[in-house]
């Protein structure tokens, strides 16, 4: 009885798993962790912007952006679909230094009227829907720091990292 119960615990979990998995393929783009090196140059790209800016980080997956630019002082909202993943975040902010604000919503469901930066790694097709989104409700000289994937209908104002961090300035409209 102990292992039935015990392998249909573990099916059950491991169903909502790749629920979550292919969900969060369909609304944005699935877990790919950001290298330590990009990583690195996007927060220094995000502080030549200036102190203490307000930060939302589109898709956080782990959040191992969002910490990295906590940690430099930034105010960040980590939005997240994925509950595996914002379970990691939320153990990480239990023991951070500089927290965190993690979100487990679909972003798009925000207004996004607060945030100077955004942070993206999302697909083409979301970026989309993200790029009218932000130049109709973020704050003024807005700008957008994108993980390889670029808006259809705007070229990006600089490349960074070998052509992998795409920053697009001024987005509003």
């Amino acid at each position: 009885m102990i292992d039935l119960i015990f392998w249909s615990g573990l099916l059950i979990v491991a169903w909502v798993y790749i629920f979550y998995w292919v969900y969060s393929i369909y609304k944005g783009a699935p877990y790919y962790p950001s290298s330590r090196k990009f990583r690195d140059g996007l927060v220094e790209a995000v502080n030549e912007n200036g102190n203490t800016l307000r930060i939302a980080e589109l898709g956080a997956g782990d959040g191992r952006v969002a910490f990295a630019l906590a940690k430099e002082g930034h105010r960040v909202d980590a939005f997240e679909i994925n509950p595996f993943l914002t379970l990691i975040m939320r153990m990480r902010n239990l023991f951070a230094a500089n927290k965190i604000n993690i979100i487990r919503d679909d972003f798009l469901h925000h207004d996004f009227g607060e945030y100077d930066v955004f942070i993206t790694y999302l697909y083409p097709a979301v970026m989309q829907k993200i790029a009218h989104k932000i130049s109709a409700q973020a704050k003024p000289g807005a700008t957008v720091f994108s993980n390889t994937f670029s808006f259809y209908d705007r070229k990006p104002d600089r490349k960074l990292l070998n052509g992998r961090l795409l920053v697009y300035s001024n987005v509003t409209v």
